[in-house]
């Protein structure tokens, strides 16, 4: 592997588990190149995979104190932080990444997102591909795959027991919407660099992701884990819409009137 001072983390459970063993399947087959470093963390279960380090937290330990575990022992200064059902289903040019690390290193940037949502616009001086991340826009800044300088993860998970949603939701505490300022060393990288399949949601099968999978000859073996219902995806699709068009000052009250007719948030 010819990126150094990186790691891969995925931050799952022991429910999980048998994604994690997808997950790197695939990022074996379609980032290959990317061999060393690479990490997989969950409670208790038992995980064999090849080249990959296993970190076990145990028992009754909240998600933000896994990740802080977890980055106590890995000792490279950035980490590609990922989940176990973000299942890569393309081919990740090795040069891309090494030219981002490249830029990242350069100038000490602290957030690179590597996933498209939420969309951005705008410009940004450490690459010309590059947006930065306005204060204005909620969940800019987010857990979904980035690479993190590690020091910044390390802060933004730190207190009290805390899941990924409260994490985000803390956040979004520090947007303002009507800032004109940038989020200083967090950049966001349009290009989708590597192709992630988002394969679980709320512990069922996202459908259009096994249909892609099917469709390039990767056979995913389902288990007794249900798929999303129609009326699952379309509250998804409402919610993930809600979170990104309703004013900060709304959220609170679009979020109870929602509540009424029956769409629960990942929060309640």
């Amino acid at each position: 592997m010819k990126i150094k001072d990186l790691s891969l983390i995925v931050v799952s459970c022991d429910a999980y588990t048998d994604l994690g063993k997808i997950f790197f399947d695939l990022q074996s087959k379609y980032m290959g190149w990317f061999d060393e470093n690479r990490f997989f963390v969950n409670e208790t279960v038992e995980f064999s995979v090849p080249g990959v380090n296993t970190i076990h937290v145990g028992k009754n330990v909240e998600w933000n104190q896994k990740v802080s575990i977890a980055l106590s022992k890995i000792k490279t200064k950035y980490v590609l932080f990922m989940l176990e059902d973000y299942f890569i289903g393309e081919k990740v040019n090795e040069k891309v990444m090494i030219k981002a690390m490249d830029i990242i290193k350069k100038h000490n940037l602290k957030y690179y997102r590597i996933t498209p949502s939420p969309k951005i616009r705008g410009t940004s001086k450490y690459s010309q591909h590059l947006v930065d991340i306005p204060q204005n826009v909620r969940y800019g800044i987010n857990l979904q795959a980035a690479i993190f300088r590690k020091d910044f993860l390390e802060e933004i998970s730190a207190g009290d027991g805390k899941n990924a949603w409260q994490i985000e939701n803390d956040l979004n505490k520090n947007v303002d919407e009507k800032s004109k300022k940038v989020f200083e060393g967090c950049v966001a990288d349009p290009r989708s660099i590597i192709d992630i399949h988002n394969g679980v949601i709320k512990g069922k099968w996202v459908p259009k992701t096994i249909k892609y999978f099917d469709s390039i000859g990767y056979k995913i073996d389902i288990g007794d884990r249900p798929f999303m219902s129609i009326k699952d995806i379309a509250r998804m699709r409402i919610i993930g819409t809600l979170s990104h068009v309703v004013p900060k000052k709304m959220v609170r009250k679009v979020k109870y009137i929602a509540r009424k007719v029956g769409i629960k948030f990942v929060t309640d």
